[in-house]
């Protein structure tokens, strides 16, 4: 047994309502309890795949966003010839390393 929430209304003496995870398919009934037993029965159809091209309301995790502007400094020793590749390592690395090897150092600064 599972939980499914759905959103509901009376119009008249209608209820009409629709499930969360597909707020594109209502239906209705007489009574709330009518009301129910057709979601369940749409709930049905639409996971049984009979119905086409159904859409769906997920949720997507995104990762936070600090919202300063972040400024990376990369400082290059014009003695080494693998400044730019450690530069660049640098710049992948972060937030983890600041420090990418002896001859560059990457310093974060938020704005």
């Amino acid at each position: 047994m599972r939980t499914v929430k759905f959103t509901y209304w009376q119009d008249g003496k209608l209820f009409i309502g629709f499930l969360n995870e597909y707020p594109d398919y209502q239906t209705q009934g007489m009574h709330k309890e009518e009301l129910a037993e057709n979601l369940k029965d749409l709930l049905n159809d639409l996971e049984s795949g009979h119905v086409p091209y159904v859409r769906k309301v997920e949720e997507l995790m995104i990762a936070y966003q600090h919202q300063g502007a972040l400024r990376v400094q990369v400082f290059l020793d014009p003695k080494c010839d693998v400044s730019f590749a450690c530069a660049a390592q640098a710049m992948m690395s972060w937030p983890r390393s600041a420090l990418c090897s002896p001859c560059t150092t990457a310093a974060l600064a938020s704005t």
